[in-house]
C-alpha cells in the first residue's frame, strides 16, 4: 500500500518531556519521514497552532501557522484554509 500524501494529527495535551509531547513531536515525524510521507500537519490546540512539517532529503522542515496565518501546503497548493480556520473547527 502507498504512503498516504498528507498525514493530519491533533497532538495530545503534554508538555516538552512528558510520554505524550514525546511521542508526538519526537517519535511520530522520525517515523513518518522513515515512511518517506510528504507532508505531516500537527495541530495542536492548546499551544493554538498548526505546523506543517514538509519532507526534504529524509528530514522535515517546520513552518507554524497561527491565528490568520493561511497555511502553505505543497501537496495542496489551492488549500485557503487559516490556522484559526483549523483549530477552531467543530467547536
Amino acid at each position: 500500500m502507498p504512503n498516504p500524501a498528507l498525514v493530519v494529527e491533533v497532538v495530545s495535551p503534554g508538555e516538552p518531556g512528558s510520554e505524550n509531547y514525546d511521542r508526538d513531536y519526537v517519535e511520530k515525524p522520525k517515523e513518518y519521514a522513515a515512511r518517506g510521507i510528504p507532508e505531516f500537519w500537527q495541530i495542536d490546540p492548546d499551544r493554538a497552532v498548526v505546523t506543517v512539517l514538509t519532507l526534504k532529503e529524509g528530514s522535515y522542515r517546520s513552518t507554524e501557522f497561527r491565528g490568520s496565518d493561511l497555511l502553505t501546503s505543497p501537496t495542496f497548493p489551492s488549500l485557503q484554509l487559516t490556522a484559526e480556520q483549523i483549530l477552531t473547527a467543530g467547536r
